[in-house]
């Protein structure tokens, strides 16, 4: 190599490290912002009671996250990161952050590979600062991992159709579907939609090169996803997904959800002219088939399993977010080549802008959202009230309306101050009984609209309490509820 090719080549990293930096320092400064109005709900307090440092890897492992509804991977991960950072809300992030910057480290060095640096490098950025991967980078779910699989998964793809001459090595493929399956159902379907994706260009467009990607993707995705879930089923807990629902209006909500995370308010009809686009010009066509074919199965599969056990939810398609971005990337790349080789410019050139304008406004518009939509979550604030109140309280004084692990990580006092209401040796109690300020917690009650019509008297009866209204003080709140002992 010559000095002055070393040069140029030392310079551009230089600057594309300089750029993906100041991208990463936004990022922080988007967490930052987000973490203010940040809060444990239901699903984080038991990623948390399950990946307890202070248990053995066994007890967690065997009595914890197997039994979850989700995939080991993210629960074991959890309990190594948190065995050395302490405190749990910076675990959460150095290990969501620490799957989003490997899966930018596999598309860099791909991209770098392939020729494709600038690209690789553009794709990450937008990936980095889109809503959905602000939202959860946060949050104590597999989210984030899973769509940093989703990432990996889409670019490799999309490289394998769009660059065959430095076409992914077939173990990239096999990892990723390895690790989607191994994070959440629906990283193990984006894994397999790719693969029916890349298989269907193989079958009916005569790309036979992608015959092997395809399969080793889609196999070992199913493979260890069908393991898992023929050792998991005797130990199941399917309970647990009781209030998942299956009707137009949870399908619309949770398109909607995904929609505004991912796109943008406004924007779903400058994508859907895009994709048009995109089948419409020859260079980016067979790129863009194989998009929609991996979208549609992953938007209609789940709809039929629905039918028989619901698992729509907004948060599980927003997995699947990442492949749009590397989508637009690739349409962007393309359309910009066909602008220098044209002596028509002006069609190619308009849709790469339209790509990089939609990537820039859906990921400024992202933080807004992902904001908004983490200050609206269920997190558990009635926290903020008991917390303070119930450390020096007797044992069993404060009744609660579920797991008692859960209300004594949120108010950060001990199991034994708390008794469960759903458990028959449970008695009621009044105020004039109990010498402790709080005399019952509730949060997320069933049924869902329980807050909407309960009067106050309807609250004291769920958690047994039995008082007159001047001797308590009922504060209610988005989640639930705290009586609190008046005068005390």
């Amino acid at each position: 190599m010559q000095p002055s090719s070393k040069r140029s080549g030392a310079a551009a990293l230089l600057v594309g490290g300089a750029a993906f930096g100041a991208a990463f320092f936004v990022f922080l400064l988007e967490h930052s912002a987000i973490e203010a109005v940040n809060g444990w709900w239901q699903d984080e307090l038991y990623a948390i009671y399950a990946s307890d440092p202070a248990e053995r890897l066994s007890v967690v492992f065997l009595g914890r996250i197997w039994p979850d509804t989700t995939p080991p991977l993210y629960g074991l991960l959890l309990y190594a990161v948190r065995a050395v950072i302490h405190g749990d809300r910076w675990a959460v992030f150095t290990l969501n952050t620490g799957a989003i910057l490997a899966a930018v480290g596999v598309v860099a060095l791909s991209g770098w590979r392939a020729g494709l640096a600038q690209l690789a490098l553009a794709a990450s950025i937008a990936f980095v600062l889109s809503g959905p991967v602000v939202r959860f980078a946060s949050e104590a779910r597999p989210y984030a991992l899973a769509m940093a699989v989703a990432f990996v998964a889409a670019w490799l793809s999309a490289l394998a159709i769009q660059a065959p001459h430095a076409r992914p090595r077939k173990i990239a493929f096999a990892l990723v579907g390895v690790v989607g399956a191994l994070t959440h159902i629906y990283a193990a379907l984006l894994c397999g939609s790719f693969a029916v994706a890349l298989i269907a260009l193989a079958v009916f467009w005569r790309r036979s090169d992608l015959i092997a990607a395809g399969l080793t993707l889609g196999l070992c995705a199913s493979f260890v996803f069908v393991i898992w879930v023929a050792l998991w089923l005797p130990s199941a807990s399917l309970e647990r997904l009781y209030w998942m629902k299956f009707s137009y209006e949870t399908v619309i909500a949770a398109l909607w959800e995904a929609k505004q995370l991912a796109i943008g308010p406004h924007l779903l009809a400058a994508l859907a002219a895009l994709l048009a686009f995109g089948l419409f010009w020859p260079a980016t066509r067979m790129l863009t088939l194989a998009f929609c074919i991996a979208f549609a199965v992953f938007f209609v599969l789940p709809l039929i399993v629905s039918f028989r056990q619901p698992i729509i939810f907004g948060r599980y398609w927003l997995q699947g977010a990442p492949a749009v971005v590397v989508l637009l990337a690739f349409l962007a790349k393309a359309w910009l080549v066909a602008h220098t080789g044209r002596s028509s410019r002006l069609v190619p050139i308009t849709g790469a802008l339209a790509s990089i304008g939609l990537l820039a406004i859906s990921d400024a518009a992202g933080f807004t959202t992902a904001r908004a939509f983490t200050a609206a979550k269920p997190a558990w604030i009635g926290a903020a009230v008991v917390g303070p109140l119930v450390r020096d309280c007797p044992a069993a004084s404060v009744h609660v309306n579920g797991f008692v692990p859960f209300f004594a990580y949120a108010a950060r006092a001990p199991d034994a101050v708390f008794a469960d209401i759903r458990s028959p040796n449970t008695p009621p109690t009044g105020a004039a009984n109990i010498a402790c300020p709080v005399l019952g917690w509730a949060e997320e009650p069933h049924p869902a609209d329980f807050m909407h019509w309960a009067t106050d008297g309807d609250l004291m009866g769920l958690m047994k309490i039995e008082a007159s209204p001047p001797e308590v003080d009922i504060r209610r709140h988005a989640t639930g509820f705290v009586i609190l002992r008046r005068g005390g």
